[in-house]
């Protein structure tokens, strides 16, 4: 089985916790509940319930990230579906998106054997994930 989930915006990253005298608390946790709750909205047209497959899954994540208001149009245009390679970091933007689908698109986050991932410039800025849940393992 494989899905596709599209989140529109600018492509979140998982910021550091936070601390307070007597505890440690999420600070993006609003965030992660309404990129969540998108993501459970996005699968269910596929009429599967992702949360009872408890084998391996396969995860290629696609950033694509604002392109800086401040350049001239010239130098946008040309980094249109260019890479990014300024902050954040592609392995922050993966941590938060895989806290989010943890409960929604997959049990739990150990079921990633395979996970991939790209950060581009984009007009139009965005977070596509392909999902390939294993065949024989339902």
């Amino acid at each position: 089985m494989e899905i596709e989930i599209i989140i529109s915006g600018n492509p979140v990253p998982l910021r550091r916790p936070r601390f307070s005298k007597s505890h440690v608390y999420d600070s993006q946790a609003a965030c992660k509940n309404i990129v969540s709750f998108e993501m459970g909205c996005k699968i269910k047209k596929y009429q599967w319930d992702p949360l009872l497959y408890l084998g391996p899954i396969s995860i290629e994540f696609r950033f694509y990230m604002p392109i800086p208001v401040s350049l001239s149009k010239k130098k946008r245009l040309e980094l249109v579906d260019t890479e990014h390679f300024k902050k954040p970091d592609i392995d922050n933007l993966i941590k938060f998106y895989c806290d989010a689908a943890n409960g929604v698109v997959f049990k739990d986050d150990s079921q990633i054997c395979e996970l991939g991932a790209a950060k581009y410039y984009s007009t139009k800025p965005r977070t596509e994930i392909d999902i390939v849940y294993f065949k024989g393992e339902d």
